[in-house]
C-alpha cells in the first residue's frame, strides 16, 4: 500500500470520523478497493454504476468512498499525487464540472 492505513486512520480521526465503527469499516474498505501498485481506486472506477454528474457521490457508499478518496488523495506526497493522477485521469465529464 502506497499510503500507509495509519495515515488514512489519522486524517479521519482529523475530520472527527473516527469512531471504532470508523475505523473498522474505513479498513475494510482500503483493504477491498487497492490496484496492482497499491494505490486506492479513484471513486469513479469503484461505482462505475454511478454516474459522475450524480447525487449518489453525496449520499450512501458512492458518499462514503469519495470522501475516503478524498482523504486518501490528502495523504499522498507531491509525486505521488502527479502519478496517480497520471495513471487515473478523471473523466472529461467530472473535470469540466469541477470548480
Amino acid at each position: 500500500m502506497i499510503v500507509s492505513l495509519e495515515k488514512i486512520l489519522a486524517k479521519l480521526k482529523e475530520n472527527n470520523c473516527g469512531t471504532e465503527s470508523d475505523i473498522k469499516y474505513t479498513t475494510k474498505l482500503v483493504n477491498e478497493s487497492l490496484d496492482d501498485e497499491g494505490y486506492l481506486l479513484p471513486y469513479w472506477l469503484k461505482h462505475p454504476e454511478i454516474p459522475i454528474d450524480s447525487i449518489g457521490w453525496r449520499m450512501g457508499s458512492g458518499e462514503d468512498y469519495h470522501f475516503l478518496n478524498r482523504l486518501y488523495f490528502q495523504c499522498l506526497s507531491n509525486d505521488e499525487k502527479m502519478y496517480y493522477k497520471q495513471k487515473y485521469p478523471k473523466p472529461l465529464a467530472k473535470r469540466e464540472n469541477e470548480v
